[in-house]
């Protein structure tokens, strides 16, 4: 066997296997998990599940529960998390880069200029960040919501050390 033919051979395997881990993952997961990976799936991203004891989606539930309200739409909710992902994320860079959180601040306040509370409530989730989920160092990249029964939702989130 040439090595172009082990090299297929390798790949069609590679397939193969990805497919199996689908298979016996796909069934555990909720359906904003199974949008998560679809979406990164066609970025070419290799997702992979958790293992540690930290569930950022549980996590990120938390830190967003001050600001959500129980009669908020699943719209309202998304919007809201939008702006807790980039208060999570610019809290990390901060530590790391005083110029990247200060870029981050200029985007939020760009969104809605005439604004002032949205900059307000962004300062405020990047306080609480820092205050209360310091020792949580990943990025968060991507999530996703998806509506359930009643006024309950789905919460997938994708992270990754800085």
């Amino acid at each position: 066997m040439g090595k172009a033919n082990k090299l297929k051979r390798i790949r069609r395997l590679n397939e193969v296997r990805l497919g199996e881990q689908k298979t016996l993952i796909e069934p555990v997961l909720g359906p904003a998990s199974v949008e998560l990976r679809k979406r990164t799936d066609k970025l070419g991203v290799v997702v992979r599940q958790n293992q540690s004891e930290t569930k950022y989606s549980e996590l990120l539930k938390y830190f967003m529960s001050p600001i959500i309200d129980d009669d908020d739409n699943l719209d309202i909710v998304r919007a809201k998390y939008i702006v807790g992902v980039a208060a999570w994320n610019s809290a990390i860079m901060k530590e790391k880069s005083k110029k990247a959180y200060e870029k981050a601040k200029q985007e939020i306040a760009s969104v809605m200029p005439d604004s002032p509370e949205l900059l307000l409530l962004f300062e405020e989730m990047v306080r609480r960040k820092q205050d209360g989920f310091a020792k949580y160092k990943n990025i968060i990249v991507d999530f996703e919501l998806q509506e359930l029964k009643g006024a309950h939702y789905e919460l997938s989130v994708a992270s990754t050390q800085l």
